[in-house]
């Protein structure tokens, strides 16, 4: 079973890359140290990296670093002079309030053929569906604004003007080993309860953009 990262790295290898909402508050001090930083992991290997985040300090703190590229940016009023061939966003899209829109600019900022990969928690995963029982309601980041099956996400990024070329159901890193040991055991007699969705999909022509809404 792959993990995120081995799903997503070598799409980034070698190219032009867009990492949405890279700043990933303040854990990336910590899952920089520990080599878990999904965004220096993608400027590793790709030939160029820019990172955007809404979050202004963190965003002057990594720049001044030295060692990455940010900018401050809305996700869903994003608009460059340049193009890209990935657009990267992890666990990212479940905190927007018009995913719509920031699909829309990933489309734009993308040369055509160009990869779209989305990460999201899985809101089906053994952990939530667990949680829902042992404490009688749900139990997510206080922070997200929707949930995205993997029927529902395919569904409303093809909308936008992609390709859907994969969906893959991956396990998240667990706190303690018993626990992701049992992640791990669920999820491979049933995949639909692993801890994250990881889509890749490819940009369209111009003419199939939003083509058929209803």
């Amino acid at each position: 079973m792959k993990t995120r990262e081995e799903i997503i790295i070598p799409l980034c290898r070698g190219r032009d890359c867009l990492d949405c909402g890279a700043a990933d508050h303040d854990a990336f001090v910590e899952k920089q140290e520990a080599g878990t930083w999904l965004h220096a992991r993608i400027a590793e290997v790709a030939r160029s990296c820019l990172g955007v985040d809404l979050l202004e300090e963190r965003v002057r703190e990594i720049n001044a670093t030295g060692r990455y590229r940010f900018m401050t940016c809305d996700v869903e009023r994003m608009e460059f002079d340049s193009e890209f061939d990935v657009v990267v966003a992890g666990e990212l899209i479940e905190h927007l309030f018009n995913p719509g829109l920031f699909l829309d600019g990933a489309w734009r900022a993308l040369r055509i053929n160009g990869r779209l990969i989305i990460t999201t928690p899985n809101p089906f995963s053994c952990t939530n569906i667990l949680k829902t029982i042992f404490f009688g309601k749900e139990k997510i980041h206080p922070e997200h604004t929707m949930l995205f099956s993997p029927q529902p996400l395919a569904y409303i990024v093809s909308r936008h003007g992609f390709a859907v070329e994969s969906i893959h159901l991956v396990p998240r890193p667990a706190r303690h080993r018993i626990v992701g040991a049992v992640r791990s055991a669920l999820g491979f007699v049933r995949p639909i309860l692993h801890e994250t969705i990881v889509l890749v999909a490819a940009k369209e022509g111009e003419r199939k953009h939003h083509a058929g809404m209803w």
